[in-house]
């Protein structure tokens, strides 16, 4: 039950931080600065995020 809860408080605390940067939360974004300007992204190594934002978008809408 414990396990259960606690992964439930870490998707609320993940969805919390999304909105509250914006999208841009230091954990799913990469940011590079060139001489061209700055570019940011979002991270390739978590291949379930774009699923995690898109679930996200959805319930708010």
């Amino acid at each position: 039950m414990e396990k259960i809860k606690n992964e439930k408080d870490s998707k609320d605390r993940m969805q919390r931080n999304f909105f509250a940067h914006c999208g841009l939360e230091e954990h799913f974004v990469f940011v590079a600065e060139e001489k061209e300007g700055t570019f940011v992204r979002y991270i390739e190594e978590l291949p379930e995020l774009r699923d995690t934002i898109k679930e996200m978008l959805l319930q708010r809408i």
